[in-house]
């Protein structure tokens, strides 16, 4: 499918049937009539699945590399752009080498497309990738970042320090529990899980 089916089944999120594949054809094309190609592909960029039960690249940049995206080399954002075709088969806290073949792919193809130069093909190649390790991230990730971005929207995007009311002894008692029933259906192939909750 294409880039912009994609960003139609991001959006809807329907069972994969033959109405269904039809009526998001039909929604991919207005959405071509609409939107150009640039801001087509950002908004694939900004909403498709990066691994790690992430969305978006600006979360897959500070994730895997503790970094906004804007901040990346072009060997690190080669290789995030690898990611979304395989989230799961390519998760560099697995295997980094999928990850890595396929960051080399895009970058040849850039290279022969004549988006980068032979001098930045070299570079980028030759580059070693910093995954920042699963314990070094930050407690509560999904949290931090959605009241980052809240913040953000808020226009408080200097703002040092918010008071926010998540429990972090519940927060690391559920992802204790997700982490030991993703454990328990590993043989079954379950490699992602969430957490759902109500106030009483």
């Amino acid at each position: 499918s294409t880039i912009t089916q994609q960003v139609i089944r991001n959006v809807y999120n329907h069972p994969r049937t033959l109405k269904r594949k039809i009526i998001e054809i039909w929604f991919a094309l207005r959405l071509e009539n609409m939107l150009s190609k640039v801001e087509i592909l950002e908004q694939y960029l900004n909403r498709v699945q990066f691994g790690n039960q992430t969305f978006g690249i600006e979360s897959a940049a500070r994730l895997y590399f503790d970094k906004p995206f804007k901040n990346l080399s072009l060997a690190e954002a080669a290789f995030l752009v690898g990611l979304p075709n395989a989230p799961s088969l390519k998760n560099p806290y697995r295997s980094i080498d999928l990850g890595v073949r396929r960051q080399q792919y895009i970058l040849a193809k850039m290279k022969a497309c004549g988006f980068i130069s032979p001098e930045e093909y070299n570079n980028a190649i030759s580059e070693p990738l910093r995954i920042v390790p699963v314990e070094k991230q930050f407690r509560a990730p999904h949290f931090v970042e959605m009241i980052k971005q809240e913040v953000c929207k808020a226009g408080f995007d200097n703002i040092n320090e918010v008071h926010t009311t998540l429990d972090l002894h519940i927060q690391s008692s559920v992802e204790m529990i997700v982490k030991n029933n993703l454990q328990t259906l590993k043989s079954k192939n379950v490699t992602n899980a969430a957490a759902f909750g109500r106030l009483c």
